[in-house]
């Protein structure tokens, strides 16, 4: 029997995807006056301020109260609300295939809605997966916002789990991206120290979010017989016991390595969020990352 897929955006998502926005940070709401030069591209809001006119202002940036009252050209400035750049490594290796639905169908169907929150704010979003053969794919909202949400779906349905992933590596690609916002969704695996790939990686972006995402197989394995585990990214084979100790050795095990991610990653200022498969997308959006999502 083929095991279910992860839910892809349907009409019913979709309506919920529309009421939720990326919200900024702080830095991003200290916005520069609309009319200095700046390399992002931004919509005038808020009125913040006013000056006298100068030669060559926009004159539809005119206060004309203030010429009807006064006799007086003056400008009015606005803050400027710039796009976000949002970064969304994925976790594409071999590991990621475990599980029902995989734990991969689930990342790339998450990654699919926080692309479309994001698009719909006309933010600019780039995918990394972490698959050596996968080219970086970029999608931006300066053209067509349904055009972009299409070209990013496609893109992420196309995308296959294989291979090994060397997660400092792929971070370390990730820093040489300019973003305001970092999402990392992965399975972590194999545990490795990640304190100061984190640490650098926050230093380079306003928000960092790690979502460690597992199955429940992962979580809650059965240890009824012996077994052999099978490690899908290296092939490599371990005999296990699957006494009852040794059950209760994997969890506390498991909990161990959790906490230790999570530190690593509060630490730095990120936002550390454990995903289970079992989770429905709608709750892992308005629950689970409720740091990043606000209701408009």
């Amino acid at each position: 029997m083929t095991p279910p897929d992860a839910p892809w955006p349907d009409r019913k998502l979709l309506i919920l995807l529309r009421h939720l926005a990326m919200s900024p940070t702080a830095a991003q709401h200290s916005a520069q006056f609309v009319g200095q030069s700046s390399t992002r591209r931004g919509i005038s809001i808020d009125p913040a301020d006013s000056r006298a006119y100068m030669q060559g202002d926009d004159l539809r940036h005119l206060d004309w109260g203030q010429l009807a009252k006064f006799d007086q050209l003056v400008v009015r400035l606005f803050y400027a609300q710039h796009a976000m750049r949002v970064t969304i490594i994925l976790d594409c290796s071999a590991s990621m295939t475990l599980g029902t639905p995989q734990k991969f169908d689930f990342a790339r169907s998450l990654a699919a809605c926080l692309s479309i929150i994001a698009l719909q704010g006309r933010n600019e979003v780039k995918l990394l997966p972490s698959s050596p053969e996968h080219t970086q794919r970029f999608v931006t909202a300066s053209t067509s916002r349904d055009a972009a949400i299409a070209d990013m779906v496609a893109k992420l349905r196309a995308l296959k789990a294989n291979g090994v992933m060397d997660i400092p590596e792929l971070l370390r690609r990730a820093m040489q991206q300019s973003t305001d916002i970092l999402i990392f969704i992965s399975d972590c695996l194999p545990p490795q120290e990640l304190t100061r790939t984190f640490a650098a990686l926050a230093a380079r972006t306003q928000r960092l979010i790690v979502l460690h995402t597992l199955c429940p197989q992962e979580q809650s394995p059965a240890f009824q017989h012996s077994a052999i585990l099978r490690d899908p990214e290296t092939g490599r084979r371990q005999p296990i016991s699957t006494s009852e100790s040794a059950g209760n050795a994997y969890r506390a095990t498991l909990e161990r390595w959790r906490h230790e991610l999570s530190q690593s990653v509060t630490r730095c200022g990120g936002v550390y969020r454990y995903i289970s498969t079992s989770t429905s997308i709608e709750e892992v959006l308005t629950r689970n990352l409720s740091e990043v999502l606000t209701t408009q």
